[in-house]
């Protein structure tokens, strides 16, 4: 039991509220709805008492500090060592940027 690998997935869709500035370009813009809908998903591995997981979303990108509370908050709740949760951003352009709750 110990060398099995175990693996699991989810998705949710993720709104930027409107009216959010949506960055990367020289001049301002603001969500006025969405297109498509966007996507955080998540790979959790575990073998034995190893544990892992990924993050994707569908963002521009994410601030340090959002970051830190993010993995901060997995390490403590889902017990994963922090270096051991990993987040991907595909920074689109026609995204929204990931900020720390004290900025949001």
């Amino acid at each position: 039991m110990g060398n099995t690998l175990y693996a699991g997935f989810h998705c949710v869709e993720v709104q930027p509220p409107l009216g959010l500035n949506i960055p990367g370009y020289y001049h301002a813009r603001y969500a006025e709805g969405t297109a498509d809908p966007l996507y955080l998903r998540a790979v959790a591995f575990s073998c034995g008492e190893e544990k892992a997981v990924i993050f994707n979303c569908e963002s521009i990108g994410i601030r340090a500090a959002a970051f830190d509370m993010v993995k901060k908050k997995v390490a403590e709740v889902c017990g994963i060592s922090e270096d051991a949760i990993f987040i991907n951003c595909v920074h689109s352009h026609t995204s929204f940027r990931i900020l720390p709750v004290t900025e949001v």
